[in-house]
């Protein structure tokens, strides 16, 4: 096309792109770091926010990593194709729970007779769930059989592996700080409202 200064201006269109999307990915991740400092499923520093409301630890915290994955990279370009790699079908199993336990919660609620007060019916259940499942567990198996997908399969099935023996100390821990000795039948326990005063 012959137009002067076309490769700056498409270098520049380029890293207008890559910022945005750095500065979205900044938001998403500080924004999921303080819910789960909130939900006390991360450090409980990084749930605090600022006078103007904006979870800045949160931020900082967000832009520390990033830069230090940046280094990471270019130090061991290798890390980040395995990152990848491992992240494939991790996806696939995170609806492949959520499925089964769509399945198994309504069935429980519909033994007990409760399911139609549920704002979200859904029709063809559970045979579509059923379907779902299936589909899933099917493509998980071709990825196993298949010599190129073997790797991604088997590294996201570690890196669940990690992820819920984490969630799982989390939450055994979390279980125990919140355990409160038992009070003596028709005694409140100190601190309690109904405390006469």
């Amino acid at each position: 096309m012959n137009i002067p200064g076309a490769a700056v201006i498409m270098d520049m269109v380029v890293l207008v792109a890559v910022c945005s999307c750095l500065n979205s990915a900044v938001y998403t991740a500080s924004r999921m770091m303080f819910s789960l400092a909130r939900r006390g499923d991360a450090p409980r520093p990084l749930g605090s926010t600022a006078s103007n409301g904006t979870p800045r630890a949160a931020v900082l915290a967000s832009t520390v990593i990033g830069a230090a994955a940046v280094l990471v990279n270019y130090v061991v370009p290798e890390i980040f194709t395995y990152l990848l790699a491992s992240s494939g079908a991790i996806a696939l199993m995170m609806y492949l729970v959520i499925a089964i336990t769509q399945l198994a919660t309504r069935r429980a609620l519909r033994a007990k007779g409760t399911e139609s007060r549920l704002e979200s019916p859904m029709w063809a259940f559970p045979y579509l769930t059923v379907v779902t499942i299936v589909g899933i567990a099917g493509i998980l198996l071709a990825m196993a059989i298949l010599p190129g997908r073997r790797r991604e399969l088997w590294l996201s099935i570690g890196l669940a592996a990690v992820l819920v023996i984490a969630g799982a100390v989390v939450q055994r821990r979390g279980s125990r700080s919140v355990t409160a000795p038992s009070a003596p039948v028709g005694r409140p326990l100190a601190g309690d409202p109904a405390r006469g005063s």
